[in-house]
C-alpha cells in the first residue's frame, strides 16, 4: 500500500513536471520560429509558379527549389516563406520561374525588412514590412511619411 501511494505521488510529480515543460515549449517555440528574413510570396501572375529560389546576391547558383516537385504556387496564392537555421544575414535575391517558363527576379532585398514579396506579370514588388497593403491611408495624420515605399524590380 506505502508503494503504490509512492508511486502515485511521483507519477503526479512526474506528471505536473511534463506540463510545466509543455506549457514553456509551447510559449517558446513560435518565439524561436519566427525570424526577421520570414516573408510571404504572392503569386499575382497569370500561371503558376513552378520553381522558387532564394539566394545569396554574390552566389550565382541557385539554391533548392522552395516549391515541392509536385506542387505549384497557385495564381493568386500567398505562400509562407521560412527560415530554419539562424543568421544575421539579411541580403538575399528571390527569383521564381513560371509554369510558362518565364523568369522573375529581385536582387539585394533587405529580407530582414520584408513582409512580401508579389510577383505579377510585368514586375516583383517587394513590400517592407510594416507597410499597409491597403491603397488608402486609413492613420489619418499618424502615417509615418518617411515610411519606405515598396520597392518595384
Amino acid at each position: 500500500m506505502k508503494n503504490q501511494n509512492t508511486f502515485r505521488m511521483w507519477s503526479r510529480r512526474l506528471l505536473a513536471m511534463m506540463a510545466i515543460v509543455a506549457i514553456l515549449m509551447g510559449t517558446a517555440t513560435p518565439a524561436l520560429a519566427e525570424d526577421d528574413r520570414d516573408f510571404e510570396v504572392v503569386n499575382k501572375t497569370s500561371t503558376p509558379l513552378t520553381h522558387l529560389y532564394v539566394t545569396y546576391p554574390w552566389d550565382p547558383k541557385l539554391t533548392d527549389d522552395l516549391v515541392p516537385a509536385s506542387g505549384a504556387i497557385k495564381i493568386g496564392a500567398s505562400v509562407p516563406v521560412t527560415f530554419a537555421t539562424a543568421s544575421s544575414h539579411c541580403i538575399y535575391d528571390v527569383h521564381a520561374i513560371g509554369q510558362n517558363g518565364v523568369t522573375w527576379a529581385a536582387t539585394n532585398i533587405d529580407l530582414c525588412q520584408t513582409a512580401s514579396v508579389t510577383f505579377t506579370d510585368q514586375r516583383v514588388i517587394v513590400e517592407a514590412a510594416g507597410d499597409d497593403t491597403d491603397d488608402e491611408d486609413d492613420c489619418g495624420d499618424e502615417c509615418d511619411d518617411d515610411a519606405p515605399d515598396d520597392e518595384t524590380y
